[in-house]
């Protein structure tokens, strides 16, 4: 169970869950994994934080758009979006002209 306060390693300190200020937001999950906004600064740049099993945590210091895409690129520096639990490959993603 994830508790009221979480602990990222690598940026040394701990975040509350949301509304508390600068909170993480929950906006999606699979089968390990679960996906939030660390909710600072402007919506629209708001990082993304992904967590596998409440084990490891990763923060994507970019917004959820670029995350995706990167994600569905394959181009994501990450240990667990491409893990076991993750049955989705990259595809490719081409520029329309238009």
């Amino acid at each position: 169970m994830i508790s009221r306060s979480l602990l990222l390693a690598d940026q040394g300190g701990a975040y509350p869950f949301f509304p508390s200020e600068g909170g993480l937001l929950k906006w999606g999950k699979d089968p390990g994994a679960s996906f939030y906004w660390l909710t600072r600064g402007e919506p629209e740049e708001w990082p993304v934080v992904v967590d596998y099993r409440d084990e490891v945590w990763e923060l994507h210091n970019m917004p959820t758009s670029r995350f995706l895409c990167e994600v569905l690129s394959g181009q994501l520096d990450t240990s667990i979006v491409y893990g076991p639990l993750f049955t989705q490959r990259p595809v490719q993603v081409s520029e329309v002209d238009g």
